[in-house]
C-alpha cells in the first residue's frame, strides 16, 4: 500500500529551494516565469498523487501569485532565502548545498518531491544562477 505524502506551501516552498541548492542554483529571480514554475511544479506534484495542501492560482493579467508571494516572504523569515539587497527580484537561496540533503531529509516525503518540483520548475523556465 502505498502512503500518500501531504506538503504544505509552507514545506513545499522549504524543500523547493533546498532542492534547488542541492543542484547548484544559489539565485532565483522572480517574475511570472517564476510563478509558472511554482505552477507547474505544483501541477506535476499532484500529478504523481502528492497531497498538496495549497493551490497556485496565477494573476491572468500579471502571471503572478499572491500566494506564491506570501510564501516567499514566510521563507525569508525561516531564513531559507533571503532578497537580494541590490534588487527586490532576486532571491539568493541561504540553504548551503552541503546541508540541502539535511533539510531535505526533515520534509514529508523525504528528497523525492522536492527534486520532481525543482525539476518542473526548471523545466518551465524559470531563471536561475
Amino acid at each position: 500500500m502505498r502512503t500518500t505524502v501531504t506538503i504544505t506551501m509552507d514545506e513545499f516552498t522549504t524543500g523547493l529551494f533546498a532542492a534547488l541548492a542541492h543542484l547548484g542554483v544559489r539565485r532565483v529571480y522572480l517574475g511570472p516565469d517564476f510563478h509558472a514554475g511554482v505552477q507547474a511544479a505544483h501541477e506535476r506534484l499532484a500529478g504523481i498523487g502528492t497531497d498538496l495542501r495549497f493551490n497556485v492560482i496565477r494573476n491572468p493579467d500579471t502571471g503572478l501569485s499572491g500566494d506564491v508571494n506570501a510564501a516567499i516572504a514566510r521563507a525569508v523569515q525561516r531564513g531559507v532565502i533571503r532578497r537580494d539587497r541590490m534588487s527586490a527580484t532576486v532571491l539568493r537561496i541561504q540553504v548551503a548545498p552541503e546541508r540541502s540533503s539535511s533539510w531535505l531529509g526533515r520534509l514529508p516525503g523525504g528528497a523525492q518531491p522536492y527534486f520532481v518540483a525543482a525539476d518542473a520548475l526548471l523545466d518551465a523556465g524559470a531563471r536561475v544562477s
